[in-house]
C-alpha cells in the first residue's frame, strides 16, 4: 500500500499510530490493540558445528520452554544487510547491456555479493516475545522474570531487550533497516534545533 492509498483519516495518523505502537518504554513496546510486548534477544548457536546430541538437547530445551510458556512468540530476522535487490538489479543490467566487458563486471559484482552473503549466512537474530493485555505490572514482572530464568536454565544465551534493542528490532522488522542504528523517540526531533536556528 502506498501513501496515496491511505484514507483521509489514515493520512493524519503518525507513523506510530499506523504501525500500532503507542509507546516504547525502557523494557517493552506498548501497542494500541495488541497489548504490551516484552522482548528477549537470543544469541543464536551455529548448528553446523554442533554434534547431533547437542542439537537434540537444544530442541528438547526449546520444547520445554514452549510447554512452560505456550504464549511465547518467536521471530527470526536478518541482523545483516540483504543484497537480493542489488543482485536483481545487476541481473537486469546483464540482460539489458550490450557491452560484454560491462556484463562481466556485473557478473563479478554478483559473485562478490554472493561471497559476502555466504559469510553472513549465520547472521540471524532471534527474538522471543511475551504479550500482556490486562495484567498488572507486578504480574508482568513475575512472568518476565520466570521466563528469563527458565530460558537461562535451559542453556539459552539471552538478554531482556531494552529500549534501543526494541527500536532496532522495529526498524529491521518494518523496513529492513540494519545499517542505520540511531533512532529518534519522535520523528525529526534530531533536526528540530537545526530548523529553529535557520
Amino acid at each position: 500500500m502506498s501513501i496515496f492509498d491511505l484514507s483521509k483519516n489514515q493520512k493524519r495518523k503518525s507513523t506510530r499510530q499506523l504501525i500500532g505502537a503507542r509507546k516504547i518504554t525502557d523494557q517493552s513496546l506498548e501497542t494500541y490493540s495488541h497489548g504490551e510486548l516484552v522482548f528477549f534477544i537470543v544469541k543464536p548457536h551455529n548448528l553446523a558445528v554442533l554434534s547431533m546430541e547437542n542439537i537434540n538437547y537444544r530442541l528438547h530445551a526449546m520444547t520445554t520452554i514452549l510447554k512452560s510458556f505456550p504464549t511465547l512468540e518467536m521471530c527470526c530476522m536478518n541482523s545483516r544487510e540483504s543484497f537480493e535487490d542489488n543482485k536483481a538489479y545487476l541481473h537486469e543490467r546483464i540482460e539489458a547491456e550490450d557491452v560484454e566487458s560491462v556484463k562481466e563486471l556485473c557478473r563479478l559484482d554478483i559473485e562478490y555479493l554472493d561471497k559476502i552473503q555466504l559469510e553472513m549466512a549465520t547472521a540471524r537474530e532471534f527474538v522471543l516475545m511475551l504479550r500482556f493485555r490486562r495484567e498488572k505490572p507486578a504480574e508482568i514482572m513475575n512472568q518476565v522474570n520466570r521466563t528469563e530464568k527458565l530460558l537461562k536454565e535451559q542453556g539459552f544465551d539471552i538478554r531482556r531487550a531494552v529500549k534501543a534493542d526494541i527500536q532496532r528490532v522495529m526498524a529491521v522488522y518494518f523496513e529492513q533497516n540494519i545499517t542505520h542504528m540511531e533512532f529518534d523517540d519522535v520523528d525529526g526531533v534530531r533536526f528540530a534545533g537545526h530548523i529553529e536556528k535557520t
